[in-house]
């Protein structure tokens, strides 16, 4: 498998101080052929990464870094945005303002709770946070005025269900009409599910989905799929990618999909 990452980040994100450049060393160490940076954009002001991401500085090192690797690998820029449907004016600023290849959506506040740690379920039970979760959720995929590309960790609530209930096996099924609706939505929008590795890499249980969802996913008709790492270090970069290929296979899908100034670019999984 051609390994293309496409959910990395580095010192332009809040909670990361890779370099942009030994990202790039090790991908090509690696065998990597593709990367995209998606650094964070936080508009919470709850969040430790509000405002932190700095896009003019920020694009001008995926340039360097094109201008020294781009003969051996491919670098696409990205954002990952939170809350979309929520930032919409904030969103539509950015993104009218900056070029970039790809936009990840994603989860990351429901309400005033964190939904990456433990203090999530803080005076839930465990039915009434995921059912919290992927109401929010619904929302921001099913707002039309939500810009993004590619829905990121469709279920980031496994990262709290692990630290408050130490579990690692999750079955959606008293979730899956409503997780249907949000896939529905996706393909009707045209837009594309990622395999997140990073809750599998650490330990936490299955991919973000896991293969339950992708094959719900297909049977809704969903074919766009991107696979990402997370990566926070450049260690990290394309980890348990040949498991998340597994995972696509048995689902039935048989194709990646990159990103060029937003637009699609198909790509066979093999």
């Amino acid at each position: 498998m051609q390994l293309r990452d496409l959910h990395i980040h580095s010192r332009f994100s809040g909670d990361c101080d890779t370099e942009l450049t030994d990202i790039c060393e090790r991908a090509i160490s690696s065998g990597v052929r593709e990367v995209a940076f998606t650094d964070h954009v936080d508009f919470n002001p709850l969040d430790g990464s509000y405002y932190y991401l700095k896009p003019v500085p920020y694009l001008d090192e995926i340039g360097r870094c094109r201008d020294i690797y781009g003969d051996r690998l491919t670098i696409r820029s990205g954002v990952e945005i939170s809350e979309p449907h929520i930032y919409v004016a904030e969103t539509e600023r950015l993104l009218t303002s900056h070029q970039f290849d790809l936009v990840i959506g994603s989860l990351h506040w429901v309400g005033s709770r964190p939904d990456w740690n433990s203090h999530y379920f803080e005076g839930f039970t465990f039915d009434e946070g995921m059912r919290a979760y992927f109401d929010e959720l619904e929302r921001m995929v099913t707002d039309p005025r939500s810009d993004f590309d590619i829905l990121g960790h469709l279920d980031m609530v496994r990262r709290p269900v692990y630290y408050s209930f130490g579990r690692t096996d999750i079955d959606y099924a008293p979730y899956e009409d409503q997780i249907r609706r949000i896939l529905r939505s996706l393909i009707e929008r045209g837009r594309t599910l990622e395999i997140n590795t990073a809750t599998y890499r650490r330990g936490m249980g299955d991919t973000c989905p896991s293969l339950q969802v992708l094959r719900w996913y297909v049977d809704e008709g969903g074919a766009q799929l991107t696979l990402g790492s997370d990566a926070h270090t450049a260690d990290s970069i394309a980890a348990c990618f040949d498991y998340a290929a597994e995972l696509a296979r048995a689902a039935g899908l048989t194709r990646l999909v990159s990103y060029e100034n937003r637009q699609v670019i198909w790509i066979g999984l093999d």
